[in-house]
């Protein structure tokens, strides 16, 4: 193994380029007003188009959506690129009509929309619902999925002695400050300056991912090459790499009306009434940048399956991981049916299903 293809690496890389990302976010948000608060939250209102795209992009792609996405696209076919593509129509909605609206009624957050149009009390219930939301729903998904894919890729439970469980919980905390920090002495630029240079590397790394696999997946199936392996996934089951679903199907599928239904509700909001994405479009510095940066997030997003969606896809073909699935599967499940004739009291059960899971990992090392 070479230093660069080994673990020490992929540390010391993450650290360099995050340490980048905050000195060039510092760099340029180094004597702006952060004192007013259309400084803090607004960014004076000075945020060109590609800066607004990116942000927008960051903002709503995070650890969930990079491990469910592409678990969906496993389980299912190519259906869950709806959840990308179909952001595309709510992005126009959010630069052609939510965005003038806004900007003509001189609103600053969401909250102080709803107060100049139903009072006081409605902008406090909003708020409250809000907060309460991302608290419970949102930022606990978020945080946990983020740090398995860190507890995953560099083992901080073996570095650090201790279970799975307190290195997530660690890194959750880590992952938490660490981007509070951005928000909370930056105001919106420096998240925004950050989410561009973080979104110019998922692009690039993310595009990067499914060529990589499709010339894993031919060579691991007398293949060469990347057409090669995009030619395998298209002839071992056409059905899976179907987009459009029955509208009676079930999950993990998408039925085909979600898309023009539910989905596209959840979108409109998202996109067009939520504080953390509209407040980005806000910052603009004039309605035609806020619009650009819309518009050309709405591009990036129909990239996302890319990198979102067709390396489930491939994954869900590699012999590599199916032989391993199997082998492990075989050893772990008869096991587990053996103990389930016994009976153990209930925290026995907890305890033995991490001792488990650790027999997985052991058995796919061994394997490899």
């Amino acid at each position: 193994m070479t230093f660069f293809s080994s673990l020490a690496w992929t540390l010391i890389s993450f650290v360099l380029f995050t340490a980048l990302v905050a000195v060039i976010s510092s760099w340029k948000t180094r004597g702006d007003d952060l004192e007013s608060a259309e400084g803090y939250f607004l960014a004076g209102r000075g945020l060109p188009g590609v800066v607004i795209a990116g942000s927008l992009l960051l903002t709503n792609l995070s650890a969930e959506q990079l491990v469910g996405l592409n678990g969906q696209s496993w389980a299912s076919n190519m259906g869950p690129i709806a959840w990308e593509v179909g952001s595309m129509f709510t992005l126009l909605a959010l630069a052609y009509y939510f965005l003038p609206q806004y900007l003509k009624m001189g609103a600053m957050t969401i909250p102080s929309l709803m107060e100049v149009r139903y009072g006081k009390g409605t902008k406090t219930m909003f708020s409250l619902v809000i907060v309460v939301m991302y608290s419970i729903l949102n930022l606990p998904v978020i945080l946990y999925s983020g740090a398995v894919v860190f507890e995953q890729i560099f083992g901080i439970s073996d570095m650090l002695g201790v279970s799975k469980f307190q290195s997530v919980a660690v890194l959750c905390l880590i992952i938490g400050i660490i981007g509070g920090c951005y928000a909370i002495f930056g105001g919106l630029k420096a998240v925004a300056v950050s989410d561009t240079i973080n979104g110019i590397g998922l692009i690039i790394g993310g595009l990067m991912v499914p060529f990589i696999g499709f010339a894993v997946l031919a060579q691991q199936t007398g293949g060469q090459g990347i057409l090669d392996g995009i030619q395998y996934i298209v002839q071992a089951d056409p059905a899976k790499m179907n987009a459009v679903n029955a509208w009676n199907a079930a999950e993990p599928e998408v039925p085909w009306p979600l898309i023009i239904t539910g989905m596209f509700f959840n979108n409109l909001y998202w996109w067009c009434t939520n504080q953390s994405f509209v407040q980005r479009a806000l910052a603009a510095k004039s309605l035609k940048e806020g619009q650009k940066g819309a518009i050309f997030c709405g591009f990036l997003k129909c990239l996302g399956p890319l990198y979102l969606v067709i390396p489930g896809i491939i994954a869900f073909y590699l012999p590599s991981i199916q032989e391993a699935r199997a082998y492990c599967g075989r050893e772990v499940d008869s096991l587990w049916d053996e103990v389930k004739r016994f009976e153990f009291p209930h925290n026995y059960y907890v305890d033995l299903s991490q001792k488990l899971w650790d027999v997985r990992a052991e058995l796919l090392a061994e394997k490899h």
